[in-house]
């Protein structure tokens, strides 16, 4: 809290302390006004309502510690009630004494005349005592309560973002080493069929491994550098397939500068490799499309492949089911994977995620943009 704050904000709370106590003030003038019949003046009846109700919240602070250090209970017993009667009686006995006492010392009457006037209203005094120590007792309770609500509250919240911080880590942990492994497959694959070309797809791997470093424990990361990491991807996957692998790439300008998750839409292309490019002897077209929608980013990935009678399986085998809870974590219900597929009609996949920007206090500076309108020239 800054020195500002802390001198400022103790007047407000003593204001709103006086505007809870003015209706028993008020309360209090209108009987003795009421009680004596015009013989006690207004200024005189204001007097006796300073001495009174400012006593009593005084004592009140004494009421609000000790609701702290008794609690309301989650189950009401006789105990509860007991200590609280003689909580009442006690607080209501130091309230008429010390009003009493105040109000001979300042009427300067003859104490055996105030004892008999005081005897005359001690009753009344005693169960207003009461009556104020319930009212206090009972707001205090309320604001407790009403504070514990909200402390609950706010370790339910961070407990949630917490685990949903873990989910994504775990997400990411898991697949990381995914995409390691595939890419290493690809290598492995490249050192024993083209030697020659084995050092250039090594060099792009170090440039993937680059990214995955650097980005794999951000939150999100721009479009376009998720785009220029997935297009090394196929550059390098491009050295293996040749000219089975054909991209078609329309990326929107003003949707490159969107933030998105790490690893969103490379392992999209990387399904789209394994079960239609892989699989098949004569390769297939892998078409990646992304724009903005309102506020809505739109990013869709499709291939001409064999696809599926199970869009449920798909979801499970092709890892989308992860990449879902990555983005459930990140944006909620703002959020979207949908997968169309049917038998021979390939895979298509449509992500849709708030079209918000990345910050750039991180100092991040992107990658450079590939053309987003151009077909990847494979390598022969």
């Amino acid at each position: 809290m800054s020195e500002k704050n802390a001198s400022v904000r103790p007047a407000p709370v003593l204001f709103r302390v006086a505007l809870a106590w003015l209706p028993f003030f008020a309360v209090w003038v209108l009987f003795i006004l009421a009680y004596t019949g015009g013989e006690v003046g207004l200024a005189q009846a204001f007097e006796s309502g300073a001495v009174a109700i400012g006593t009593a919240a005084g004592l009140g602070f004494i009421v609000w510690r000790f609701t702290g250090r008794f609690p309301w209970p989650d189950r009401i017993r006789l105990r509860f009630y007991l200590v609280h009667l003689l909580a009442g009686i006690a607080f209501a006995t130091a309230w008429l004494l010390i009003i009493d006492t105040i109000e001979f010392l300042s009427f300067g009457m003859d104490l055996a005349e105030f004892i008999r006037e005081a005897r005359r209203v001690v009753g009344w005094q005693l169960l207003m005592g009461l009556w104020i120590y319930g009212g206090v007792a009972a707001v205090s309770y309320t604001l407790r309560i009403r504070e514990r609500l909200r402390e609950q509250e706010r370790i339910a919240a961070g407990a949630q973002a917490l685990a949903a911080e873990a989910q994504l880590r775990a997400l990411k942990a898991q697949l990381n080493p995914h995409f390691l492994f595939n890419a290493l497959h690809s290598v492995s694959f490249l050192v024993q069929e083209a030697p020659d070309e084995a050092e250039a797809a090594i060099d792009q791997l170090g440039g993937l491994l680059r990214y995955a470093l650097d980005e794999g424990g951000n939150d999100e990361v721009l479009l376009m550098d998720e785009w220029a990491f997935t297009s090394a991807y196929l550059d390098l996957e491009s050295v293996r397939f040749g000219s089975r692998l054909r991209v078609d790439v329309d990326i929107d300008s003003d949707a490159m500068s969107c933030a998105v998750p790490p690893f969103s839409l490379q392992p999209l292309v990387e399904n789209c490799v394994r079960h239609a490019i892989d699989q098949r002897p004569e390769g297939g077209l892998i078409q990646i499309r992304a724009g903005v929608d309102d506020t809505t980013l739109i990013i869709t990935v499709k291939d001409d492949g064999p696809g599926s009678d199970s869009v449920r399986e798909v979801d499970e085998g092709h890892g989308l089911g992860d990449l879902r809870r990555r983005l459930e974590a990140l944006y909620g219900t703002e959020s979207a994977v949908e997968v169309t597929t049917g038998s021979g009609d390939g895979f298509l996949v449509t992500l849709s995620i708030p079209a918000g920007e990345r910050s750039g206090d991180d100092g991040v500076v992107s990658s450079p943009t590939p053309d987003p309108d151009s077909t990847l020239e494979p390598v022969p």
